[in-house]
């Protein structure tokens, strides 16, 4: 950790303040709350996305975006930055986009400061994060980029097999797989309605391509399966170490074919490498 040695300054021997001091002290609490915040989300999206650490809740609808007050940080973690409440209307084809604004402390004892040359100049610089409408990558952030800590993610990457060579697939069915990572925690939500399959398979499986890192140690949970029959039948679910794929076993028999019609529902939680 950076810090400014005191020990040799005493009433009689006193330290000049230089640029340097000035910017070893900054390194210091930027050092700290980057490592700070490293070990505090490690895993979680790994230096890959803004992280808001507190507010910013939108309980506006539609076009018009009703953000709280709160901070963030972007994925350098190294800075902490403060957004005040705010209120916009996101124009067509346009969305909620965040940027570094810098305003300055203005008093009589902050800025300006004049200098040893005579020269005046701000230096009590205050950032923050404003929202305004804007296109797509324009700005600092995108609102819709925000991870919010403890809220569950929809993963929709991923590949279907089943474990026979006969195909899985969606059909006209839905796939909803959410995710909470904690770390190296992670927690994945199946809701699994009418799908297809073309013969039988001892198994099921699906692989997340994005969104989710690799699985450390194997782990099982038990989920449910029914069919267009009705009944509801207990399944192994189990997250497979040294890949990010889930795979579903049926106890006691085979997936068999059904068209539009499988449904598998449950949860795991496994450790993250």
């Amino acid at each position: 950790m950076k810090k400014i040695k005191t020990t040799d300054i005493t009433v009689s021997s006193a330290m000049p303040l230089k640029k340097g001091s000035l910017d070893h002290l900054q390194a210091a609490y930027t050092e700290t709350i980057q490592d700070v915040n490293k070990a505090y989300w490690a895993g979680d999206r790994a230096g890959t996305q803004p992280m808001a650490l507190h507010g910013l809740i939108n309980s506006g609808s539609g076009s018009t975006y009703i953000i709280s007050a709160g901070a963030l940080m972007l994925d350098t973690y190294a800075e902490v930055f403060r957004c005040d409440a705010q209120t916009v209307v996101v124009n067509v084809g346009q969305v909620l986009v965040g940027n570094i604004v810098t305003t300055y402390l203005t008093a009589t004892d902050a800025d300006p400061v004049e200098f040893s040359d005579s020269t005046s100049n701000n230096v009590h610089e205050i950032r923050k994060i404003v929202w305004s409408s804007a296109a797509s990558g324009s700005g600092t952030l995108d609102y819709s980029d925000l991870y919010f800590r403890n809220s569950f993610d929809e993963l929709t990457s991923y590949t279907l097999t089943g474990s026979g060579g006969n195909p899985w697939t969606i059909g006209t069915g839905t796939i909803e797989v959410r995710s909470l990572i904690e770390g190296k925690k992670a927690t994945l939500l199946f809701d699994i309605q009418n799908t297809t399959t073309a013969g039988a398979n001892v198994s099921l499986i699906i692989g997340f391509t994005t969104g989710l890192g690799t699985i450390k140690h194997t782990a099982t949970s038990i989920g449910y399966f029914s069919s267009s029959a009705g009944v509801l039948e207990t399944i192994i679910i189990e997250a497979l170490a040294a890949t990010s794929t889930i795979r579903f076993t049926r106890i006691g028999s085979t997936f068999g074919t059904y068209t539009n019609a499988l449904d598998i529902k449950g949860q795991i939680i496994f450790e993250l490498a």
